[in-house]
């Protein structure tokens, strides 16, 4: 049974185990008390354990000191050793329910036996130094053997501090165990059990429950054994009972409470704040007892009859609780005046306590209806970020229902959307004995899901009003208080689904869901009074259904369509709930229009168009509903067992194992097929190209997927072999087309780029590593080429690891640098049956499956005839355990070229170029005269030979390269069309200047303490050709430390060349220097200074 707890909405699981009837004695007054024990541990096995015991079973069980097993069960009829029960009552005296420190006393050894005893040593070494066990007068304490009632007492009263003066010790100690025991209440529960008897864990369980909560005694010999000590209150109570074991050791007290509905238990709990009473919002529980119900109803029940269930005649007042609300107190009379409603459950507990009290519990059952339910999201570390989710629409309104969120934080809801499931649920304070208010759906709501609704379709025939029952199906039913979805009304007449609540009353009544999912397959107008448009749809599950009558189609957006709002493909607003008509050849969605022609071949646009949910209507005709429905994805990843289908980095589409998909595919006659298939047997679909049309359900999974388009990955391959070069545009497709042989297969490959088809146009006879497109885009489609790298040395599976070969070996051969006699030898082997490679040491072997194309594209049935020293040869092969070097298709094709040669040109107005006569890879570039660029052009011998240069960057046959002053040398790398070989050339740089000098001339130099420094300098270069200013001039002071003492000098041209002048102070007598320095641009500069000169002070003439 489902909870959710009030406020934060905390699910958790209830489990009601087996009732158990406690006698208590309450001064002379016998009062039989009936509880339910609400189990923590939730043992498999619960149901087995007797009444009597259960309680103590759920106690010790959540004080952690008595424990199940590892497969979830208790065995309680089953014996118990002398080494388990050692092992609990070590829990009980310790409190080490974890059992942490119990191997420090496995040395603890006082039996002869204890070598046998394996887990138990620790056990039985603490209570034997602590003298709580004893073993037999042979010195063992036989740990695997069967303990009996009396010896389980024996051990657990010693620890409450009987045995002081040995009285469980000779031939009576039996005897005195028992004596005790009856006098402590211990055995009040335990009736017609031999005791001296093997015990079994139930009754072990009752023994020690009932004497931890004996008060623990002390021992003298003048007073004997005292229960009781002094309280040290002169004013009060002298005494008091000494404190239990249960408390000293785990706080154990006993305690009142309510379950969520108000219904009454009994707690057990640790005191946690040690006030000798149970405080639920402070101490934690070991278990929780509940009362049951003295009296119990599911209907409208007259008092009187109430009390004659509860065995009195006599007024009974109690508190009355309402779906969860606490009212005024209500009074039982002995009148005929009833309360509670049909299918509301009345439970009364008659004077359940000590104190007498009475509760009447009503509760009120509802139906809702299942909108979905979400996974919980957890972040990177696995912690939960947001809880399992459900969300219901419960009906306490007639015929609406109101939204409630439930939240899981352990497990996910197995009910799906469309579910009816009955709940019990928190209402406001409309209530009362005989009604109740709306369903709360705030901070306070609380829903208990019951279970699903029981169902089953029918029609009305008969409404009782009087009696508030329907006759349905020619069966009588009564209606529940809370039957508010009632879609059949007082008139329908057809069939409806009715649901029942868990008495059986009819609690719902809704229309017959006459919706389904399929393909529309084809569809084709026939005429008549009036003409109709009749269709074949395809089922999820593969099934055929033809010549159903078509009144509306929801319509896709057309890639012809630009202006209308979403992607091509997608269900729009535009074209939903389109009437179907007929309209010869302009087939297609207009003006709220599906148009449909009488001949099938103008109708090829409807063929397998997209998923709809297919809705009934009352005529017989359907509709096919996809906007708001229906979602639609194109270019996405399908695979087989996947969780999800990712659409963008943000959103996916969910799966599970309940998903159904249905593949539309083409067959050998061009005809599209529909096969079923789930998520563990879908085909093996490339990656990118899938086009789908999918229904998710209100648990965020999708329940239907139609794979409309995809290319199965056995399509793709990744070598094409070019045998002829002609290729052409598909006008109708706008794409180029280009023969090639993929696998050994002529296949048609379509290009979407020139360049691309043109240069492989130019390269026939020779074996492509290519790529397909992985997705649709807005210049590819998926499945078009879209690269392509020549397969050579470099470039084959022995050269290149990083290249993907679809799982095979690709082998590039070339024999030209061998001798005749070598190659003779080849061709003895191959003749053979062996095909040897030099580069990659593979011995191809030649099976009945090899598959040989010659360069014109065309299969041949050998080698024998190819003359080897003319071609290069490509193997497809397998290296895989079984088939290890099995040669698959053998390519026999054009030579690729084996020249590295590099031939560097330059414009004779940018600089020339020399090659090292003894050494053609130094080659020299050397520039005009002052020339700062110039434009190298590097070629190579053949069209796909590779040229790197600038560190990285790569090339075929030719590229541009620019060369800048400053730079010195460039290396240039030239790989041959074969792979085979490669060589570097160095290029020095050389760029030739031509010098021009600037010459400074300082003049008259003054350094005058007050006035600071005036020095006149000339400047001239030796070509003339600079006309020098100021700006390119910079003047500063510099004392005998070489420190700037003045660096920003006032420069002005004067007529005979430059003035600086520095105004500042001087110290007198020290010596001082004047720099100049010129910068006349492009790298022309120069540096002047003066000699050391003493500053001196000026004399003024006097007046």
């Amino acid at each position: 049974m489902r909870k959710i707890a009030s406020g934060k909405m905390e699910i958790y699981e209830r489990r009601v185990t087996s009732m158990k009837k406690l006698l208590a004695m309450v001064l002379a007054l016998v009062m039989t008390l009936s509880l339910a024990v609400s189990a923590n541990a939730a043992f498999k096995d619960v149901k087995d354990i007797d009444e009597t015991y259960a309680e103590a079973v759920e106690v010790l069980t959540g004080m952690k000191v008595f424990k199940g097993y590892e497969d979830g069960s208790f065995l309680p009829k089953n014996a118990i050793t002398r080494a388990e029960v050692a092992a609990i009552v070590y829990r009980i005296y310790t409190t080490d329910v974890k059992d942490t420190y119990v191997k420090n006393y496995e040395t603890y050894n006082k039996f002869a036996d204890m070598a046998g005893a394996g887990w138990a040593k620790g056990y039985i070494g603490y209570c034997a130094n602590a003298a709580l066990v004893k073993g037999y007068p042979d010195g063992n304490f036989k740990p695997s053997g069967k303990v009996t009632g009396y010896e389980v007492l024996a051990m657990i009263l010693r620890a409450v501090g009987y045995d002081q003066k040995g009285e469980f010790t000779g031939a009576d100690w039996a005897l005195h165990v028992a004596q005790i025991a009856e006098q402590a209440g211990v055995l009040k529960n335990v009736k017609g059990v031999d005791l001296n008897a093997p015990a079994t864990r139930e009754l072990v369980s009752e023994l020690l429950f009932q004497s931890i909560q004996v008060p623990m005694v002390t021992y003298t010999a003048a007073f004997g054994y005292q229960n009781v000590s002094l309280t040290g209150d002169k004013d009060k109570n002298l005494l008091k009972n000494n404190a239990t074991i249960g408390y000293k050791n785990f706080g154990l007290i006993c305690g009142e409470d309510e379950d969520e509905w108000g219904r009454p238990t009994k707690v057990w709990a640790n005191d946690v704040n040690e006030s000798g009473k149970y405080e639920s919002s402070k101490d934690s529980a070991y278990a929780t007892i509940a009362y049951k119900a003295d009296a119990s109803f599911q209907a409208a029940t007259a008092q009187c009859d109430i009390l004659k269930e509860l065995g009195t005649k006599k007024d009974v007042k109690g508190n009355l609780i309402v779906n969860g609300q606490k009212l005024d107190a209500v009074t039982l009379k002995d009148v005929t005046g009833k309360v509670g409603a049909q299918g509301r459950q009345i439970e009364v507990f008659y004077k359940y306590n000590d104190a007498g009290d009475t509760r009447v519990v009503m509760i009120d059952t509802f139906l809702a209806y299942v909108d979905g339910t979400a996974e919980a999201k957890f972040d990177k570390n696995g912690h939960m970020t947001t809880p399992y989710t459900m969300t219901l629409y419960v009906y306490d309104q007639e015929n609406e229902g109101r939204k409630v969120v439930l939240e899981d934080k352990d497990e996910a809801f197995t009910y799906e959307e469309g579910d009816y499931v009955l709940v019990n649920a928190y209402t406001d304070k409309v209530n009362s004995a005989n009604e109740s208010g709306n369903v709360l759906n705030n901070k306070d709501q609380y829903v208990e899901v019951i279970g699903k609704a029981e169902s089953f379709v029918g029609a009305q025939t008969k409404i009782w009003k009087n009696a508030a029952q329907h006759t349905v199906a020619d069966k009588v039913y009564d209606d529940a208080y809370k039957f508010l979805l009632n879609e059949a009304g007082s008139t329908g007449t057809t069939a409806y689904t009715w649901f029942l609540d868990q008495f059986g009353n009819l609690i719902g009544a809704v229309k017959v869901d006459n919706s389904s999912y399929a393909v529309l397959k084809d569809i084709i107008w026939k005429d008549g009074k009036p003409g109709a448009a009749y269709a074949t749809l395809v089922y999820m599950d593969g099934t055929e259904k033809e010549d159903v009558e078509v009144s509306y189609i929801d319509g896709i957006k057309d890639p012809k369509e630009e202006n209308v709002p979403g992607n091509v493909g997608d269900f729009v607003e535009k074209y939903d709930d389109s009437i179907v008509v007929k309209n010869e050849m302009d087939v297609l969605f207009a003006h709220n229009y599906a148009y449909v022609s009488a001949s099938s071949r103008y109708n090829k646009y409807y063929e397998g168009i997209a998923l709809f949910r297919v809705d009934a209507l009352k005529d017989g005709d359907v509709e096919l509903n996809g906007y708001g429905i229906i979602d639609h994805a194109k270019g996405v990843t399908l695979k087989k067992d996947a969780s999800s289908v990712l659409l963008d980095r943000n959103t996916k589409i969910n799966l599970n194992s309940n998903t159904q998909f249905l593949v539309r595919s083409e067959n050998d006659k061009g005809e599209w097929i529909y096969t079923p298939y789930t998520r563990s047997n879908l085909p093996d679909f490339a990656e990118n190209s899938v086009e789908l049309y999918y229904y998710v359900g209100g648990d965020g999974y999708a329940k239907y997927v139609y794979v409309k388009n995809a290319t199965l990955e056995a399509d793709l391959g990744t070598h094409a072999f070019i045998p002829q070069g002609s290729y052409g545009l598909n006008v109708e497709k706008g794409v180029w087309e280009m023969d090639v042989v993929i696998d050994g297969v002529e296949r048609t490959i379509r290009i979407t780029d020139k360049n691309l088809v043109e240069y492989l146009s130019e390269n026939t006879g020779k074996l492509f590593h290519v790529e397909f497109s992985d997705r649709y885009n807005n210049t590819t489609k998926y499945g078009e080429v879209v690269d392509a790298t020549l397969v050579n040395e470099e470039w084959d599976s022995d050269g290149n690891s990083s290249v993907d070969h679809d799982g095979y070996d690709c082998d590039y051969i070339t024999y030209y640098d061998l001798s005749k006699a070598e190659v003779q030898q080849i061709a003895k082997g191959i003749k053979a049956g062996t095909i040897y490679s030099p580069n990659s040491e593979h011995n191809w072997q030649i099976t009945d499956k090899t598959v040989f194309i010659n360069q014109k594209g065309n299969e041949i049935k050998s080698l024998d005839n190819v003359v080897l020293e003319d071609h290069d040869i490509w193997v497809i092969g397998s290296t895989e355990k079984g088939s290890y070097e099995h040669a698959l298709v053998v390519y026999v094709g054009e030579k690729l070229d084996k020249s590295v040669a590099l031939d560097v040109t330059v414009s004779a107005k940018e600089g020339t170029i020399t090659v090292d006569k003894d050494d053609p890879a130094q080659i020299k570039f050397t520039s005009v005269v002052d020339g700062v660029k110039a434009t190298l052009t590097y070629t190579a011998n053949d069209d796909n030979s590779v040229i790197l240069y600038a560190g990285d960057k790569t090339a075929l046959k030719s590229v541009d390269v620019e060369a800048t002053k400053g730079q010195d040398s460039k290396k240039v790398t030239v790989y041959n069309e074969a792979g085979t070989e490669h060589k570097d050339y160095f290029i020095t740089l050389e760029w030739p200047v031509h010098a021009n000098v600037i010459t400074i001339t300082i003049g008259n130099v003054t350094m005058d303490t007050q006035k600071g420094c005036e020095v006149n300098f000339t400047l001239a270069d030796k070509d003339n050709a600079v006309a020098f200013t100021a700006a390119m001039v910079k003047v500063k002071l510099v004392n005998e430390k070489g420190q700037d003492v003045y660096t920003n000098a006032d420069i002005a041209e004067t007529e005979n060349g430059f003035k600086a002048t520095m105004p500042c102070t001087l110290t007198a007598n020290a010596s001082y220097k004047v720099v100049i320095t010129v910068d006349a641009g492009n790298g022309l500069t120069a540096t002047e200074h003066s000699e050391y000169i003493e500053a001196q002070t000026a004399i003024t003439p006097a007046p």
